[in-house]
């Protein structure tokens, strides 16, 4: 093969990682980033991972960059020109984060390939980071939602189709609706830049820069043909999938025995509290649960809704507000109204099934579990007092409800709203089990699965040291598996 096709090959070979950073100060307009964010996610293909970071101080920032090692860093919210990018303070208000801070901050992380500020005003700071980041993308005024959905969206979607940063970038402007003319991106380098690089040798030294930062900077296949690096790619693949067999055999422990108690008695609305969320791959168990109901007997599905994942602390407007919007219904300032509304368009939409699903997602709590306590009494209460009007209209109306939360709750809030799985009711939340990952069970993956030729010696000494690193945690026990199991491939 011709040598300068090696980056674009290897940039196919190689998982890239989006950050994506969000901020809504409460001392700010209002955004709407949730759509955002889950339509960038729903472009990226499977060389993309989308890591989301939400209502992000200075320290997240910093800690997110060096938890992901991100390729691409986008910013979504809030810019004030000179006064740089508006991330959050402890309170939750608006604090201005400089160019030359963050210019100082990417220094420290080379392996950012482009830096995208979707937010109003940012030119002047995207020009500053330019001098450290390869390319910067910024906005030379005010910019809605709406348009920097757009805008984003038409970026990623070239981005995922192997294009370059300013194909993607054009591909992004053309996506911008055309009433809109006043906005204007801005890219660094200029385009004009870029095309003033014609002659073949330019062009080499530009292949060959882009393969000296990839391997440096992602650990590539060097030395590998591109037949072995293709066979490393198809296993890596197939050790995540693998993976999957170890955490939703828990699931399966925690689901079973309420969708049996569902299924033989049709009276319960069960309400799973799913707590640690990150830690023990809650997303996974979510897959899981859903996947349970949708193959056992209890019915059809409506589409399930899911609220929460744009906010840090989810009130009950942002709730209300959030689920209404979906449902297409008008949003009162009356939370009473609200929820009836709510319940009115639910039991619409059982017409043509009988299983509403609806999962709350919560990086953080509101005060003293403010908002659980309001869900659990004001909605989920209000929805159970309703259930002989639902059953009515459908005998076999079931409500499925999951909230997860990145930390845990207060012992006091546990006992008082939760209960085993072992004995549910139908006012409580039911906890769902946070169980580690055991040694016998990373060691039965490796043997299994992995596909490689492991020594006894191995298999007895790297699961072990696994466990003690990760503490049987899910997510740290699979990342330090994979790191594990990449060295041993390569």
């Amino acid at each position: 093969m011709n040598y300068f096709d090696f980056p674009e090959l290897l940039n196919r070979l190689m998982t890239k990682t989006i950050l994506i950073v969000a901020a809504n100060p409460s001392d700010e307009a209002r955004l709407r980033f949730d759509r955002e964010i889950k339509e960038i996610d729903g472009v990226c293909n499977e060389q993309f991972k989308v890591k989301p970071s939400l209502a992000t101080r200075w320290t997240d920032l910093m800690d997110e960059l060096l938890r992901y090692e991100p390729h691409i860093v986008h910013f979504v919210g809030h810019g004030k020109g000179k006064l740089g990018l508006i991330l959050e303070d402890d309170a939750g208000n608006g604090q201005p984060v400089t160019g030359n801070r963050l210019l100082e901050l990417f220094k420290q992380f080379k392996q950012v390939e482009c830096v995208v500020l979707n937010a109003c005003e940012t030119e002047e700071l995207a020009e500053e980071i330019y001098q450290q980041v390869s390319c910067v993308i910024g906005m030379s005024q005010s910019i809605g939602d709406r348009y920097a959905k757009s805008f984003a969206v038409g970026f990623y979607k070239g981005v995922a189709a192997g294009k370059s940063y300013h194909w993607a970038f054009d591909f992004g402007k053309t996506a911008i609706e055309s009433e809109w003319h006043r906005l204007q991106p801005i890219i660094f380098p200029p385009q004009s830049n870029q095309q003033n690089k014609t002659t073949q040798d330019d062009k080499d030294l530009d292949w060959l820069n882009q393969i000296t930062v990839e391997i440096d900077s992602r650990k590539s296949v060097e030395n590998k043909s591109a037949s072995e690096a293709t066979e490393f790619r198809h296993i890596t693949d197939r050790w995540n999938q693998d993976l999957y067999k170890l955490d939703h055999k828990t699931a399966k422990k925690g689901t079973s025995k309420i969708l049996e108690k569902i299924k033989d008695s049709r009276s319960g609305s069960p309400l799973f509290l799913f707590q640690k969320n990150d830690a023990f791959l809650g997303k996974r168990y979510i897959e899981h649960l859903k996947k349970s109901i949708d193959s056992s007997e209890i019915g059809r599905f409506s589409q399930p809704y899911q609220v929460g994942l744009q906010y840090d602390t989810l009130t009950e407007i942002d709730f209300l507000m959030n689920l209404g919007e979906q449902l297409a219904i008008e949003f009162s300032s009356s939370q009473e109204i609200s929820v009836d509304r709510i319940l009115d368009k639910i039991k619409v939409g059982l017409k043509g099934c009988n299983v509403f699903f609806l999962e709350v997602n919560l990086p953080a709590l509101d005060g003293e579990n403010g908002f659980l306590r309001w869900f659990l009494q004001k909605f989920w209460g209000r929805l159970l007092e309703r259930m002989s009007e639902f059953r009515s209209q459908n005998s076999s109306a079931v409500f499925i409800g999951i909230v997860t939360l990145k930390s845990g709750v207060d012992k006091a809030f546990s006992d008082e709203f939760t209960c085993k799985v072992a004995k549910p009711y139908p006012d409580k939340f039911i906890a769902l089990p946070n169980e580690k990952w055991k040694v016998d069970e990373i060691r039965g993956w490796m043997k299994i699965f992995s596909v490689l030729p492991l020594s006894d010696n191995q298999l007895e000494k790297i699961p072990k040291d696994i466990f003690e690193i990760s503490q049987g945690m899910p997510l740290a026990s699979e990342r330090e598996l994979l790191q594990e199991l990449e060295k041993l491939a390569s």
